[in-house]
């Protein structure tokens, strides 16, 4: 939260200083989002306030300048003499650019097609009449969004979330460090003081390098797709050379013991607003499934079969979540720990036909709260155990029992690397390992 002091707008991340304001309403129209906000480079709250003084006058001075003059950059404007520039097969060039080019072939190529060019707008493209706005970074996200139409058209509301969240929050920081600069003002210098700041911020923070990485490759393509849509030719992989960060030692996510998971997380008195996550425990030990693959389970829609010889689960895509690979999609039967809870959610959530009626499509945010409730309760078995932990612990118990490399695939939705005939492992033969390993409840 920014800190107003004599004026100056300060606020403090990790330990460093940012100048952060809110836009005036008025001004809405001219900034993306409702606040300003830039790195002021500095830990020290004196030096901070001096600068975030002189940028206050700044900032006061410019949107001083708006509420006379406006805006006059027009990227509809500059979009449109973009398509006739490709069209007439010119490259986009300012005025200044063409008459004072060695190329005088282009200039009469110009001048003869402007002629023949229908429109006032056409014209003025042609010979580089248009004004270039500034392609801010900060803005550059829509136009990522709109490149992956068709891949984000095939993804749930809330996947579509998760898919654009570290991407805004990549060019937040990128903002952050270097401000809200043209695209095509970005130069190497910029992309170094990036990786410093993500380097700095991994020493003190206990961050990890692959977090830096992503954030690198989200802006890279954000410019990537900018630069192509807009004709200006960046080294983009100039600017990005060997800039991603190598990972220390990485952190591994450790199984809860089998009896750790009977005697403790089974036993354990939850004291939970909602007896789905107690119930979720018991279903992960017994499947192995994936959190989003068990919030996203559709009772309405047929996910659920329990009135039937073998109960089972199908892992398919739906209206709440998709699937992480094609193998992804498979049965599970319904064994040990499994069936009790999915008997006791078909009890208890009956308008919805059971299942996770409060989950529903909320991975995240099921696994936040029994994460968090993990950690105040002392159930986690050292450090390094999530509730994830449950799916590694559920692997390591059947590949003890040694099935055959098929159904393991098929049980856990990997890929099989053989040559693939007919459907795959039935669930009777599925069934048949995982009895050998299931909970006694």
């Amino acid at each position: 939260m920014a800190l107003k002091t004599n004026g100056d707008y300060i606020c403090k991340r990790g330990k460093w200083f940012h100048y952060q304001r809110r836009t005036p309403k008025k001004f809405n129209e001219h900034f993306k989002q409702n606040h300003i906000q830039i790195a002021l480079d500095t830990d020290s709250e004196i030096e901070a306030k001096a600068r975030a003084k002189e940028f206050t006058r700044f900032l006061d001075d410019y949107l001083a300048d708006i509420a006379v003059n406006g805006d006059d950059t027009d990227q509809k404007k500059y979009n449109i003499g973009l398509k006739t520039l490709r069209m007439c097969g010119f490259k986009y060039k300012t005025s200044t650019e063409i008459v004072t080019s060695k190329d005088k072939q282009d200039f009469i190529n110009r001048i003869n097609s402007a002629v023949k060019a229908p429109g006032v707008d056409n014209k003025k493209a042609i010979t580089g009449l248009i004004k270039k706005p500034d392609l801010l970074i900060g803005n550059s996200l829509e136009a990522v969004i709109e490149h992956e139409k068709l891949k984000l058209a095939k993804k749930t509301p809330d996947e579509v979330r998760k898919w654009k969240n570290p991407r805004i929050k990549a060019i937040s920081n990128f903002v952050a460090v270097c401000g809200d600069i043209a695209v095509e003002n970005i130069d190497r210098s910029d992309t170094l003081e990036f990786r410093r700041w993500w380097t700095d911020r991994i020493i003190h923070e206990e961050l990890t390098a692959n977090s830096a990485n992503k954030d690198f490759g989200y802006v890279k393509k954000a410019m990537r797709i900018a630069s192509d849509n807009n004709m200006l030719d960046m080294p983009i992989e100039d600017l990005f050379k060997e800039i991603n960060l190598k990972e220390g030692v990485k952190k591994e996510r450790h199984p809860f013991p089998t009896d750790y998971i009977e005697n403790t997380l089974f036993q354990h008195k939850y004291k939970c607003e909602s007896e789905e996550l107690r119930l979720f425990i018991f279903v992960m030990a017994d499947t192995g499934c994936r959190v989003s693959e068990l919030t996203g389970l559709d009772a309405l829609g047929g996910d659920i079969i329990l009135d039937t010889d073998i109960p089972y689960i199908k892992i398919r895509t739906n209206k709440y979540r998709g699937l992480k690979t094609a193998p992804s999609k498979r049965d599970i039967p319904l064994v040990g720990s499994a069936l009790y809870a999915f008997e006791e959610l078909a009890r208890i959530n009956k308008s919805v036909g059971g299942g996770f009626k409060e989950y529903l499509g909320r991975a995240d945010g099921l696994s936040a709260t029994l994460n968090k409730y993990m950690v105040e309760n002392n159930l986690r078995y050292g450090e390094n155990t999530t509730l994830y932990s449950l799916r590694h612990s559920f692997e390591d118990r059947l590949q003890a029992v040694e099935p055959p490399e098929k159904v393991h695939c098929s049980v856990f939705g990997h890929k099989y690397d053989r040559q693939r005939y007919g459907d795959g492992p039935s669930l009777e033969q599925k069934k048949k390992w995982m009895d050998k390993i299931a909970f006694k409840v």
